[in-house]
């Protein structure tokens, strides 16, 4: 998804805030199978705060499709990525 927002001017900075939160969801998954196998009780704060960061990106990503921004043909986008714009 984040390659595809990287060659659509419409998306500018979805590439990187998509990175990131996929970035933050590994991690908090990662925090949460190693705090679970410990028998931590905390261990589903980490759960959730990995649910929260994807439901927040879909949230903001729904907005925006709703607010009349929509996604380019795919060709077009692996075209401009081919081409390095």
């Amino acid at each position: 998804m984040a390659r595809r927002f990287a060659g659509d001017s419409r998306w500018k900075g979805w590439t990187a805030y998509t990175i990131f939160t996929i970035v933050l969801m590994s991690i908090l998954v990662v925090m949460f199978v190693n705090t679970r196998a410990h028998n931590a009780p905390y261990a589903g704060i980490f759960e959730r705060l990995a649910i929260v960061a994807r439901l927040l990106w879909s949230v903001l990503f729904i907005s925006k499709m709703l607010g009349g921004t929509r996604l380019g043909p795919v060709q077009a986008v692996l075209q401009n990525a081919a081409a390095g714009i």
